[in-house]
């Protein structure tokens, strides 16, 4: 298993979402995604999008009727951990 760390935007907004009632939903879906990602961050469906000009994995969550990403990369500095960017 992984370790995620977060970057403060992210952790900001994440924490954002989930103190919002009508974003519950939302930040449901975004922390079943990074569940899954802390588990095995070599899946397929947590490697689905590659932007390789950034050195960054992208994960497609649907949130109502918007689509959100996950971005992610392995930490350089710290073994087993993975940056969650936004």
């Amino acid at each position: 298993m992984a370790i995620l760390k977060f970057s403060p935007e992210a952790d900001d907004l994440l924490t954002n979402l989930e103190s919002g009632d009508r974003t519950l939903s939302c930040a449901g879906h975004l922390n079943t995604a990074l569940d899954r990602l802390e588990q095995d961050p070599g899946a397929a469906p947590n490697r689905r999008r590659r932007f390789q000009s950034l050195d960054l994995w992208g994960i497609p969550v649907m949130c109502r009727d918007e689509e959100w990403l996950i971005l992610w990369s392995y930490s350089q500095s710290e073994t087993g951990t993975l940056v969650v960017h936004h």
